[in-house]
């Protein structure tokens, strides 16, 4: 038995649940912005607070601005305050945690909703490491051998000999594609 595929019926459908998905996002999108205005209006001081030292020679050595330090080491961290410590030859910073980035619970009678956060593995900066502590950055670093494709270099060997994408293709890796179906309205 062959059941004819009716392409307009698909098409519609198809088009009709994409429309909906957008609705459905924008709606998500304002009840996330209303559930973080609420969990960002908590006291102040109720937020975590840190201080750290650094020492002086590390903004000489990396030429590193306080505020990009800050910036690139602590994002989910406000400044509450710096001070140079000239005895120690360091800088003071006391720092509280972002509202934004601070989890949070709303209890309702049979539902609650959570904001919870997600903090990705930091990765270490060997440039400013190897400058500031370089007897501990030798101890520490390995060296890893990385290689990228010269793509002036193949468009040479590819003039030259063209079988040279063959070669290429037995060394490249592929992820599987993703596939979609998108319903679009035909132009006239």
């Amino acid at each position: 038995m062959t059941e004819e595929f009716d392409i307009n019926y698909w098409a519609q459908r198809q088009q009709r649940l994409s429309k909906l998905l957008k609705r459905i996002d924008e709606q998500k999108k304002r009840v996330r912005e209303n559930f973080f205005k609420f969990a960002n209006s908590a006291p102040k001081e109720q937020l975590p607070q840190i201080s750290i030292t650094v020492p002086n020679r590390f903004f000489v050595a990396t030429d590193l601005s306080l505020a990009e330090f800050l910036e690139s080491r602590f994002p989910a961290w406000d400044i509450m305050a710096v001070e140079k410590l000239p005895e120690e030859d360091e800088t003071l910073f006391v720092l509280r945690k972002k509202p934004d980035y601070v989890p949070f619970v709303a209890e309702g009678e049979s539902l609650q909703l959570l904001r919870s956060v997600s903090e990705f593995t930091p990765e270490v900066d060997w440039d400013t490491f190897e400058k500031v502590d370089p007897e501990i950055f030798e101890q520490l670093a390995r060296p890893v051998q990385t290689y990228e494709l010269d793509g002036e270099r193949l468009q040479q060997l590819l003039k030259e000999d063209p079988t040279v994408i063959n070669v290429i293709q037995r060394h490249t890796k592929h992820r599987k594609p993703t596939v979609r179906v998108l319903a679009t309205e035909k132009k006239e």
